[in-house]
């Protein structure tokens, strides 16, 4: 039985339809880690997404892929952390390589998603505008129906943890970095999710 379930695992994978040309190198495997305190590694080896835990709930940076979302599953339960205590989605921007997988992660979380208004804008409607550099070169990510918005400055909470929010366009003008504040050892740091 265990043998026929892994085989099915194993087929599932392989089934499973990718995103673009480049997205399976993307897509390849990578172990979660702790980055430092409560802040954690949970994405793929091309694509991160980083957990901030709480006992009281948790923030999760980026989606990567929608094909990502399984490895990202996997990783914060082999880190001993629940998708269900996830309370609030962010993301750095829009693209389907970093947003790709927040539709599916909100739904088996139940989280909250927040965005720039502009990227709240793009998830909603799941659809590349003209004003974003790379119209007609990517595709949409999937929709998200229920989006909070926020402005630069913003701090976000969700249990213990409080992300706050940088409005930094370029890459897409709704690109958002987020700093936060992370302990070890009695030694807190400001950390930062940087898009460029």
């Amino acid at each position: 039985m265990i043998l026929f379930l892994v085989l099915v695992a194993q087929l599932t994978a392989q089934e499973r339809h990718s995103s673009c040309a480049d997205c399976p190198t993307w897509n390849m495997p990578q172990r979660g880690f702790r980055i430092y305190g409560n802040t954690y590694y949970v994405g793929t080896h091309g694509l991160s997404s980083v957990l901030i835990t709480s006992e009281t709930g948790h923030v999760l940076i980026d989606g990567a892929l929608p094909e990502s979302v399984p490895q990202i599953v996997a990783n914060i339960r082999s880190l001993g952390f629940k998708v269900e205590d996830i309370k609030l989605i962010v993301n750095s921007h829009v693209h389907f390589d970093h947003a790709g997988g927040i539709a599916e992660l909100q739904k088996l979380s139940g989280a909250r998603v927040a965005a720039s208004q502009w990227t709240a804008d793009v998830m909603k409607k799941g659809a590349v505008p003209r004003d974003d550099p790379q119209f007609g070169t990517i595709i949409p990510a999937a929709r998200i129906a229920r989006v909070e918005t926020f402005k630069e400055g913003d701090a976000l909470s969700a249990g213990a943890v409080s992300v706050t929010a940088h409005l930094t366009p370029g890459h897409t003008p709704g690109g958002t970095s987020w700093t936060w504040r992370s302990c070890e050892n009695g030694r807190c740091l400001q950390l930062v999710y940087a898009i460029a």
